[in-house]
């Protein structure tokens, strides 16, 4: 998994819109639960343009693994 934190230090420092987007919530049942909203793809390393993330990291726990995939809504 990408590293979040340089991720957004980057798109602070070097201005390329649209910028990315990234939240990580921690609680006793998510140890490190991801949102992450980004133009190019959400997951790089996966072929999928989807820009719309829910990613669970826990390598020790069951319930690793994409949650939500999704495109971008699109104004009308």
């Amino acid at each position: 998994m990408d590293n979040i934190e340089a991720d957004l230090l980057a798109t602070s420092i070097i201005p390329a819109p649209p910028a990315s987007s990234a939240r990580i919530f921690m609680d006793a049942s998510t140890r490190d639960l991801r949102f992450l909203v980004r133009p190019r793809g959400a997951v790089p390393e996966m072929s999928s343009p989807e820009e719309v993330a829910v990613i669970n990291l826990d390598p020790d726990g069951a319930q690793e693994g994409i949650w939500y995939l999704s495109h971008l809504q699109q104004n009308c």
